[in-house]
């Protein structure tokens, strides 16, 4: 018999005889190295049954003559799959390579989709590796370059008790026409006068300006400091100076309007209740200082209280209780809670002067031309920093904020 199949490759019919049951060849269309099906062992032949044994005869058997048997024919085999000479069962089966293995498709495809996560997870990583380095770079440096504003700074007594007059002009208090005239004639004739726990400021007015002047109060001295003389401190001061300032011309501004509108109700005979205290710290005390000046206080005890006063060379004036010999300066806040303006904290050691080693220079005069870039708001409401402050005025006392 034949064994019959189609090559798995290229389909191409292949028949051999099935001595080769289960033997290795190629296909003669592809040449693929193929394995012949195994058909498992041929049944055998039926034998013929024993002839019966005929009765004895007298005459002796014939013997029939040998037969031949009829020669095989040979199998048959298609194209080029064969195994060389007719050969026999006997011979040892040709050696060929083992066909190639199946792949499995899924499994080739999930290992591909876990090397293309593995790339982007790769591809992606780098790049927040090397933001997170770069953050802490900047994170380093930042802390590196920041200053320390701690530390102790000298300061002095100063004996003379005239402080410079400062000036505002009506135009910057939102005054207009026949208000100007009106507010102006009547602080001139009725000054206000507002009176703290070490200084007291009196509002008077002469021309189309108000005016400012700062007095020390009996027990109390002046105190001055010049932060200048600090190399890190001055850098702070020359880089937030037109920052703080704006913000000091701003509160200048909406608290003598809001001053001059209460005036104008009193010249008109109301009563209205003015905020002694935030009046004197955001008007007239912000009159007579410049940007950092307008950015600290000064810290006695459990009390804190404004600059008094800054000269044309930065210095910083403070009226404090005469045996003072050391205060605290620290930034000032604008609002209950609110974030201070200085960042820093120094003890200042006080030494004895004379009137002569200190110099508040020529008259002060309130900065009111706006700066050039774009005013940053001030806060609608300031805290008290003394709570006994006191507005009079034409020798009538005022109830304080």
């Amino acid at each position: 018999m034949a064994i019959e199949f189609n090559c798995p490759y290229c389909t191409a019919p292949i028949r051999v005889p099935d001595t080769y049951s289960g033997k290795k060849g190629s296909c003669p269309k592809c040449a693929t190295k193929l394995l012949v099906p195994d058909v498992g062992p041929q049944a055998a032949p039926p034998q013929a049954a024993p002839p019966q044994t005929a009765p004895p005869q007298t005459a002796p058997p014939q013997t029939a003559p040998p037969q031949t048997a009829p020669a095989q024919a040979a199998p048959h085999q298609v194209g080029a799959f064969n195994f060389g000479e007719e050969a026999t069962p006997t011979e040892p089966p040709p050696k060929f390579a083992e066909p190639p293995p199946t792949t499995n498709v899924s499994k080739r495809l999930k290992k591909k989709q876990r090397r293309g996560k593995s790339q982007q997870m790769f591809t992606m990583g780098i790049p927040l590796v090397l933001f997170a380095i770069f953050l802490i770079v900047i994170g380093i440096l930042t802390l590196a370059e920041k200053p320390d504003l701690t530390g102790e700074l000298a300061g002095a007594t100063f004996a003379v008790q005239d402080i410079p007059i400062a000036t505002v002009a009506a135009s910057e208090c939102g005054l207009r026409g026949a208000a100007v005239t009106k507010v102006i004639d009547g602080f001139s004739s009725a000054p206000e006068t507002l009176s703290g726990t070490w200084n007291r400021c009196v509002i008077s007015a002469e021309k189309k300006s108000l005016t400012v002047t700062v007095r020390a109060v009996s027990g109390a001295g002046w105190f001055t400091v010049n932060p200048q003389e600090n190399a890190v401190l001055s850098k702070w001061i020359r880089d937030h100076r037109v920052e703080t300032n704006r913000q000091r011309i701003k509160l200048i501004s909406e608290t003598g309007t809001e001053l001059c509108a209460m005036k104008l109700e009193r010249l008109n005979g109301a009563s209205p209740r003015i905020p002694a205290t935030r009046i004197r710290d955001n008007f007239a005390l912000a009159a007579h200082v410049q940007s950092f000046g307008f950015a600290v206080e000064a810290v006695v005890g459990s009390r804190a209280t404004m600059c008094a006063h800054e000269d044309v060379k930065g210095t910083l004036y403070f009226a404090l209780p005469e045996d003072t010999t050391e205060f605290t300066l620290r930034g000032r806040s604008l609002e209950q809670g609110g974030p201070r303006l200085f960042p820093g904290e120094y003890i200042v050691k006080l030494t004895t002067s004379s009137a002569e080693d200190s110099e508040t220079g020529d008259e002060t005069k309130a900065e009111t031309t706006k700066p050039d870039d774009t005013e940053l708001p001030s806060s609608k409401e300031e805290p008290e920093m003394e709570a006994d402050g006191e507005m009079t005025g034409g020798g009538a006392m005022m109830s304080p904020n």
